[in-house]
């Protein structure tokens, strides 16, 4: 790799990185309905408090994920040829979950202008960052 391709790779894996901790900040402290930090917070009818509960945990627990998934973006771009097979997994991890967007089957929420560009990141970029 020359130096200007692991220059950009670099600062797309720091982006990438700290784009990760702010939506784990956001969802892992804001649950389901977030901080607010992306948008409108006030989208959701909860008429199951239990149930509500349990999905709110699990949200914060998978925005935990994120941030982890942030941290080691970040100290993979310190030391490309070291951290390679963390990366690698890293970006099959992202790859996977963007594909697990389509079955949901809304394909006009998919195909939206708000979820075109994380779609492109996850599955495109990755493919791209992963060869």
């Amino acid at each position: 790799m020359n130096t200007i391709s692991s220059k950009a790779l670099k600062a797309v894996l720091i982006l990438l990185g700290i784009y990760g901790i702010f939506l784990s900040i956001d969802f892992g402290v804001g649950g389901i309905t977030s901080l607010g930090w992306q948008g409108e917070t006030e989208f959701l009818l909860v008429t199951n408090e239990a149930r509500y509960g349990v999905q709110d945990s699990n949200f914060r627990f998978f925005g935990g994920g994120f941030g982890v998934i942030g941290v080691l973006m970040i100290m993979s771009a310190t030391n490309l040829k070291k951290y390679q097979e963390i990366l690698n997994l890293m970006f099959r991890l992202i790859f996977v979950s963007g594909l697990m967007r389509f079955t949901s089957g809304n394909i006009a929420l998919l195909s939206s202008a708000e979820l075109s560009v994380a779609i492109f990141i996850e599955i495109v970029l990755m493919i791209v960052l992963c060869f």
